[in-house]
């Protein structure tokens, strides 16, 4: 049977618990490196700071997705068949050559699919935004949702959240639509 609040704790969650307090200003790990190694001017307050705050939502971001489109590309390199390396080879086909002209054709479809889940996640991006933030400092971190979701529990303002959800959808309906549109003309030149 399932435990109360599992759900809770998914893999962004965590990571923006972890990275949170890799940041923190008094006690974060980031800071104490640079105590360490000499270089204190380098402490920073990395949450607090309009210019860096959203840089490290976007790296925890990345941190927290990159072991599912690692795994992608990873099967997506084992299942090209070893016969088209050998064969570049032995044409005379260097490392890099075989990377350009095999590796990266072959992984295209993985290469796009990874892209839209990308966009997708930037769009939809919740939970790291509202743990390490809460859309501050200033609002310099404000996503789609989190501005949605202040907006209608925070501010009580349920009908602008409810306007600033439905423009949410149509915007994500129309970046998918190009996506698509952009990857079947790609796909009819190749």
């Amino acid at each position: 049977h399932a435990r109360r609040g599992a759900s809770l704790y998914n893999g962004a969650v965590v990571g923006a618990m972890i990275w949170n307090n890799i940041f923190s200003t008094q006690f974060g790990l980031l800071n104490r490196i640079f105590e360490i190694v000499g270089l204190p001017e380098l402490t920073h307050d990395w949450l607090g700071d309009p210019k860096t705050a959203i840089w490290c939502i976007i790296l925890v971001s990345m941190w927290c997705g990159f072991g599912y489109a690692f795994l992608l590309y990873y099967t997506g390199l084992k299942g090209i068949p070893i016969d088209l390396h050998e064969s570049a080879k032995l044409d005379g086909a260097t490392n890099f050559q075989i990377h350009i002209r095999i590796d990266i054709p072959m992984l295209m479809p993985i290469i796009k699919v990874n892209a839209i889940l990308a966009v997708i996640a930037s769009l939809k991006m919740f939970d790291i935004t509202k743990l390490m933030t809460n859309g501050g400092p200033f609002q310099t971190t404000h996503m789609p949702l989190t501005y949605m979701y202040e907006e209608a529990f925070s501010l009580n303002r349920y009908g602008y959240g409810n306007a600033i959800s439905v423009s949410f959808v149509i915007l994500c309906l129309f970046i998918t639509y190009l996506m698509n549109r952009f990857m079947k003309s790609e796909a009819g030149a190749a």
